[in-house]
């Protein structure tokens, strides 16, 4: 059985994990494929910044996506804050 929900991600090994009865997965984001959602048409996530690491052309935004945190790398110049909520959204070509 397929997920149908627009946001779902297409796997071909979820059929396989479903038809063994795994229900739980690991997934693993890399930070550059987390962007500010301007700027992608993935699916959207609402984030709160945690901390905010200023590295010169990129800055690294560590957030919480409920109780999951990640990091995004976003332009250098963005001005964010801790405690500030942002919509991040994934590279669906990733």
């Amino acid at each position: 059985m397929r997920d149908e929900r627009p946001e779902a991600v297409a796997d071909p090994d979820a059929d396989v994990l479903r038809a063994r009865g795994q229900r739980k997965a690991t997934l693993g984001i890399r930070p550059e494929d987390l962007t500010l959602a301007g700027q992608g048409s993935g699916p959207r996530l609402q984030a709160k910044v945690d901390a905010v690491e200023r590295l010169g052309a990129t800055s690294h935004l560590h957030v919480s996506v409920g109780p999951h945190a990640l990091i995004a790398v976003v332009p250098g110049e963005s001005a964010y804050a801790v405690e500030q909520s942002i919509e991040l959204t994934l590279n669906p070509e990733r």
